[in-house]
């Protein structure tokens, strides 16, 4: 059973957030406010988003409570409101900030280019979710934590659901044919396809200079990554590889 109350209220209403069982309102020429029942409350400090639309209004650690505008983060705590320095600034500037919410103990970002964005409570970017890896659209609308931990995401074409409590990453950028292999050495990943081999720079794959045929295992050996492939044996390193023996010898 769900209560309704409807609230006569004039003011336009740029952002609203629940917070530890409050309802926070930003209000249009009056900031940051708290709905105590009959009317909105201004919070101290609060008046600086007063010509801000803010599309997030989150509780993270700390008492602190996570506000999002479009191209920016910023936190509200004991009446002052500061940026929230984060490893994803640029990013977030450019792609657009449209919605926040949390994941486990984790801020999730949507935006309104570039998919979503991971962050820790103390701002380290922690992924980033987009067509490049695994989501249908990078135009996202709605987002939403559920209680197992795990991300909802609302886009353009529907809704998909991020499994962030399983410990899998699906990446698809940069790499071609049919994996025979992968191989983690040091802090390197490398994959083994039917069209060489592929080495993963960030979020993406990269493919490796040097190996054009078909490359079927991975080895490490005595610090070194060994590659067997259709033309021979490579020694991998990087995005570039050096023929050890050839195809005869392997």
């Amino acid at each position: 059973l769900v209560k309704t109350t409807n609230v006569p209220f004039s003011d336009e209403i740029a952002g609203s957030g629940w917070i530890n069982q409050e309802l926070w309102l930003n209000i249009s020429g009056k900031g940051l406010c708290k709905w105590n029942g009959k009317s909105a409350e201004p919070l101290p400090g609060g008046a600086s988003t007063a010509d801000k639309r803010l599309n997030g209004i989150i509780s993270i650690s700390n008492g602190r409570v996570l506000l999002a505008t479009l191209t920016g983060l910023f936190v509200y705590a004991n009446g002052t409101i500061t940026p929230f320095a984060n490893g994803a600034e640029q990013y977030l500037n450019a792609q657009k900030i449209y919605a926040t919410c949390q994941v486990g103990s984790n801020i999730a970002i949507a935006t309104v280019y570039g998919g979503v964005v991971v962050l820790d409570e103390n701002g380290k970017q922690l992924f980033t979710l987009n067509k490049s890896n695994g989501l249908p659209d990078n135009d996202m609308y709605s987002i939403f934590g559920d209680a197992a931990g795990n991300l909802w995401a609302g886009h353009s074409l529907g809704v998909s659901r991020y499994l962030v409590s399983q410990p899998f990453t699906y990446f698809t950028a940069g790499i071609a044919g049919r994996v025979s292999d992968v191989l983690a050495a040091g802090n390197s990943v490398y994959a083994a396809t039917s069209q060489g081999a592929f080495v993963l720079n960030g979020e993406q794959f990269t493919k490796v200079a040097g190996l054009t045929g078909e490359c079927w295992d991975l080895y490490s050996f005595q610090g070194k990554v060994l590659a067997a492939a259709n033309d021979g044996l490579f020694e991998l390193s990087g995005a570039s590889a050096k023929k050890l023996a050839d195809a005869s010898y392997v």
